[in-house]
């Protein structure tokens, strides 16, 4: 992983040489009405075996005229080897309502997808829900999870997008796992 700065101007400043911005998007995170910044880098070497084919996921508040690095981690967004025949997994980064969230999708004649929410608090970042789902024979298999509160929503649909069942379940809620914990390379590698 490269050193970064801890405090930047911009948060385009942050990227180090040999990396380029994938995503970024703003808003505020930390609930102090002063847009924050969440920012998705990949290394400009390309080579699948290559030393820095992972890419870094940056949190970046914002103190007055500059954004401090509140977070980075290097395993919570796939590489973009990681998605089979439909190549980059990455699919979208979003800040909504306090929280952000980062989408993945890939397979082959099965296709998959997954995404993360995070939300600061208690001074970190925690992972508090994810939805995952599979695609497969035209039919479609969905479970979002609310970390916070424990709610489940699995749903079987068919190609169109439509509903076929839909169940909903609540369990006791678990810890929520802290940001700097999130393996997606992990989960990918139990998955194939």
């Amino acid at each position: 992983m490269p050193v970064l700065e801890k405090q930047v101007a911009t948060p385009e400043d942050i990227v180090p040489n040999g990396w380029e911005i994938l995503a970024q998007d703003s808003g505020d995170l930390n609930n102090d009405d002063a847009d924050d910044a969440v920012l998705i880098l990949t290394h400009s070497n390309y080579e699948p075996d290559g030393p820095d084919t992972r890419r870094l996921l940056i949190l970046l508040l914002r103190d007055g005229d500059h954004y401090q690095v509140s977070t980075v981690s290097g395993r919570a967004v796939l590489s973009r080897f990681s998605g089979g025949v439909y190549g980059d997994p990455y699919e979208s980064l979003k800040i909504e309502r306090g929280t952000f969230y980062v989408s993945h999708y890939g397979g082959s004649a099965m296709r998959w997808g997954m995404k993360h929410r995070y939300r600061y608090q208690d001074g970190g970042w925690f992972l508090i829900g994810h939805t995952e789902y599979t695609f497969y024979r035209g039919e479609l298999k969905e479970k979002d999870e609310n970390l916070v509160t424990g709610d489940i929503v699995e749903r079987i649909g068919d190609e169109e997008g439509n509903t076929i069942s839909s169940k909903k379940t609540k369990v006791d809620p678990a810890p929520l796992i802290p940001l700097e914990k999130v393996d997606l390379y992990h989960i990918e590698e139990e998955t194939e």
